[in-house]
């Protein structure tokens, strides 16, 4: 190596003199000692000292709070609105334009067609559900929505021209359940929610139709009980089923929601029914509060 250039050893030679030096001022007592054990540890290993200040829950929730995203004017597509799942279930929350409602698609990874005989961006691809929409009584003016990291739910409030609608959302990390709890002050207690189910075509379809394309079956709308169903069946055999039921208690209203699939059997509605009692009967511990519909499980 030419003498004119400096090795590491050199270099860090250098700072450790320097950081020895500086010792001995008044001025720089703690930034001495500092100097010489960066040095020295990166001397030792090649790796410079980091400081953890993330050794438990509370220090990454304190964190991660700072990087929560925050909507303050409404999302008119979904890909400017928060999205909310498991890797399974998921959501997209936000209000078309020209429309008064907020928007919850419904979607899930497992829910797809079974047709490899044709080409596998039609045969073989995801499928469309439907959508939720909560649709106050008033004209939606504002929101203030909080995408809470740490704890993977959306909260917050929809404001109109008649009152506030206050929501928690999140989907179940775990099990196959979203859950949304509104609580709407008394102006807006005629907030209502509706299921629009899809047409469950290719989303290919929609952007470059094939004229040899069959649609599968138009969805069926019914009941279990108490629980809402949307029966979608496949023309290769099999169907998927989305499950919700909204329950009332004090001025709280809670909605369950789920998607179970099938296939080649239609044996999909039942654990859809399933789901959504066992969901209804525990109680949901949630950062802003707890949704106790029963005592008979925590979640």
């Amino acid at each position: 190596m030419s003498e004119n250039h400096s090795s590491r050893r050199t270099f860090l030679g250098g700072l450790a003199l320097g950081g020895a030096a500086a010792a001995h001022s008044p001025a720089f007592p703690a930034a001495a000692s500092t100097i010489t054990s960066t040095a020295e540890v990166f001397e030792r290993t090649g790796l410079l000292p980091i400081r953890d200040k993330m050794r438990n829950d509370g220090q990454w929730a304190k964190f991660l709070e700072g990087q929560d995203l925050v909507w303050g004017r409404l999302p008119r597509q979904w890909h400017e609105g928060p999205f909310l799942g498991n890797g399974l279930l998921a959501t997209t929350i936000y209000i078309p334009e020209g429309q008064n409602g907020v928007r919850f698609d419904v979607q899930h990874s497992e829910v797809q067609d079974h047709r490899p005989d044709i080409d596998a961006k039609y045969g073989l691809c995801r499928l469309p559900i439907g959508y939720l929409t909560l649709q106050p009584k008033g004209t939606i003016t504002g929101v203030d929505w909080r995408l809470d990291l740490w704890n993977a739910e959306l909260k917050g409030t929809i404001t109109t021209d008649l009152g506030t609608i206050a929501f928690t959302a999140f989907v179940h990390s775990e099990r196959q359940v979203m859950l949304i709890r509104v609580k709407p002050d008394t102006a807006e207690r005629e907030t209502a929610w509706t299921f629009t189910p899809l047409p469950s075509i290719s989303p290919r379809q929609i952007t470059n139709p094939d004229p040899g394309y069959q649609p599968n079956p138009p969805s069926t709308l019914k009941k279990d009980g108490d629980v809402n169903l949307c029966v979608q069946p496949l023309l290769a055999g099999g169907h998927y089923v989305t499950a919700h039921q909204e329950v009332t208690r004090d001025n709280e209203r809670c909605l369950y929601i789920t998607v179970a699939h099938s296939h080649p059997e239609e044996t999909a509605e039942a654990p859809a029914v399933q789901t959504i009692k066992s969901a209804r009967n525990r109680t949901w511990r949630i950062r802003s509060a707890v949704v106790a519909i029963s005592s008979t499980g925590v979640i």
